[in-house]
């Protein structure tokens, strides 16, 4: 989520100081758009519990995440042409790797977890098990640097622990933001 906020202030900025226009977002035409909401509706089922509702285990629930970021990259290698979607699926690819070798889970660095967590979600990730996603990385975490290990303590709930893969993904939103607001024609 550490994106969102950066994103949005690049924005505000190109379009009052640079004669940036909203409308342009609306002029890209992607490819699969409908890829990004499977994607979302597939993230809200494995962190909602919808997954139980309709009868699915607790064991899909890590491979919902892992394809929900595989939609997503998909998409981005569909769309490369726009400038920072290259970059944002670096960042998507990043994540989904960490994730996918650590058993559908993000690694969390436990020095952190208790920006984030209740006592109760901290007990129980202390205990080998996830929550919302998240484990606390470990010895045995495989490609611990690239999990939500960074963080900015007062930088409010969405951007308290992010990742390598945050960062990058943030570059490339900025860099699509600033570009496809400040010019007339989407190509």
């Amino acid at each position: 989520m550490i994106f969102l906020i950066p994103l949005l202030i690049a924005a505000i900025i190109v379009i009052i100081f640079f004669g940036g226009r909203p409308a342009n977002l609306v002029e890209c035409q992607f490819k699969h758009p409908w890829l990004v909401l499977v994607a979302v509706m597939i993230k809200v089922i494995s962190i909602s519990g919808l997954y139980n509702i309709v009868g699915l285990a607790d064991s899909i629930n890590p491979f919902l995440r892992i394809l929900s970021l595989s939609l997503v990259i998909v998409f981005a290698l569909l769309n490369v042409s726009y400038r920072g979607v290259p970059i944002v699926g670096a960042g998507l690819l990043l994540n989904t790797l960490v994730i996918s070798v650590n058993g559908g889970n993000m690694p969390i660095d436990e020095g952190y977890a208790h920006l984030v967590f209740t006592a109760s979600e901290l007990d129980k990730l202390k205990n080998g098990l996830p929550v919302d996603s998240f484990i606390l990385s470990s010895p045995d975490t495989k490609l611990s640097f690239l999990g939500d290990v960074l963080s900015i303590p007062w930088g409010g709930p969405l951007l308290k622990l992010f990742s390598i893969g945050d960062i990058v993904i943030t570059l490339g939103g900025i860099v699509f933001i600033t570009f496809y607001l400040k010019h007339k024609k989407i190509s």
